[in-house]
């Protein structure tokens, strides 16, 4: 899991994120397949987005802390 994990995946619109790292803080940043950027903010305290607004389909989740940067895929059914 190189450290993120992002649950459930797939997911009817909302997901949870742990990690073993801080990630409080972090930079979130999602983007669709085509690499449009969808939404960006920070992490919020209770660590899960919500992507229902968006529809079905794939999507690519970056986050960015002080120390590392994590890409995960996400699938919305």
């Amino acid at each position: 899991d190189k450290g993120l994990s992002i649950f459930p995946n797939p997911s009817k619109g909302i997901f949870f994120l742990d990690s073993r790292y801080d990630i409080d803080n972090a930079t979130i940043t999602v983007y669709n397949v085509k690499g449009q950027e969808l939404l960006k903010g920070t992490l919020p305290a209770s660590k899960s987005i919500d992507l229902t607004p968006f529809g079905s389909g794939m999507y690519i989740l970056r986050l960015v802390t002080s120390k590392y940067t994590f890409t995960k895929t996400l699938a919305l059914n």
